[in-house]
């Protein structure tokens, strides 16, 4: 039998309805035919990660979302799935993929700053090797920088991946010490 092109869809569907009836197993063997006929179509892999976290084979997942990534960088679902991951059960491999995603959701616009925020105290903890509770950054204890602080501090790291975003963490550092005149100032 030869594979239709529509048929990795039809079996990322029946995964997805068998994952919403609790189905895991049936579920990620569909997801996994569906990956089989199409390696590269993104939207399977974000399927196969859902699966996988919900089976509770969490490393698995990022990997998949880490890879879909990078096949699709420019692509908002993969954005959205990799980086709202991350917000859930913070990093489980490289962080690289998760800081280019996280950079990525700022610059389209495609996610809520509170979220890319919680993302970005992962980050920064899991950089520095530090707990988000109890960790120094500097002289200044990460728990106590508010989520704009550590948003800032997540886009400075990165300026030097992405020196376009310097002048946006200037700006936004002025705006956010002039609105906020009790949050600490960031060194």
């Amino acid at each position: 039998m030869t594979a239709q092109a529509d048929q990795p869809l039809v079996y990322n569907a029946l995964a997805g309805i068998y994952l919403a009836s609790g189905k895991t197993d049936e579920a990620l063997a569909l997801a996994d035919r569906a990956c089989e006929f199409a390696p590269g179509l993104t939207a399977l892999r974000i399927t196969r990660a859902r699966v996988l976290e919900q089976m509770g084979r969490e490393e698995e997942a990022f990997a998949e979302l880490s890879l879909a990534f990078r096949v699709a960088p420019r692509g908002v679902k993969n954005i959205v799935a990799l980086v709202e991951f991350v917000a859930r059960h913070g990093l489980r491999g490289e962080r690289r993929d998760s800081e280019a995603a996280t950079l990525a959701a700022l610059r389209a616009g495609c996610m809520d700053g509170r979220r890319l925020s919680k993302v970005a105290g992962v980050i920064v903890a899991a950089k520095y090797n530090l707990s988000t509770a109890s960790a120094k950054i500097e002289g200044g204890t990460l728990g106590r920088l508010s989520e704009d602080e550590l948003f800032i501090r997540l886009l400075q790291e990165c300026v030097n991946c992405h020196p376009a975003i310097e002048l946006f963490c200037i700006e936004l550092r002025r705006r956010i010490m002039t609105d906020h005149q009790r949050s600490e100032e960031c060194p």
